[in-house]
């Protein structure tokens, strides 16, 4: 069977990483022996932290449903946690002229906003 130990520990997800994640869930689908209507569940045992407290408050847990809900959760919130994170790193060089610095920091907050925290 395709479901050894390795592959069980590729699919752990707690809610980091969700891009790599994902991509492996894709990967895993082409290979696994794991019938479709129970893939859904297969996940959300590897799952841990939010990732699980996500998939649990699922009524419908089947594949499609549980990566629709995911990508909802952690795909729009990896960006904004990434451009964020940006933010908070932002520094002025010693060579930067003040207004350039303050035209990028108004291009952050415009971006921030466009993709807004819920």
């Amino acid at each position: 069977s395709m479901d050894t130990k390795s592959t069980t520990k590729a699919l752990r997800f707690d809610g980091s990483n969700y891009r790599e994640w994902r991509k492996v869930v894709d990967i895993w689908k082409q290979a696994t022996t794991v019938t479709a209507d129970k893939q859904g569940p297969y996940l959300i045992l590897q799952m841990s932290g939010k990732a699980l407290s996500v998939a649990v408050d699922l009524n419908d847990v089947s594949i499609d449903n549980l990566l629709a809900k995911l990508e909802e959760v952690f795909g729009d919130t990896n960006t904004l946690l990434t451009k964020y994170e940006e933010f908070e790193e932002m520094k002025r060089s010693p060579d930067q002229p003040m207004r350039e610095f303050i035209h990028h920091f108004e291009m952050r907050v415009a971006e921030l906003k466009t993709l807004k925290l819920d």
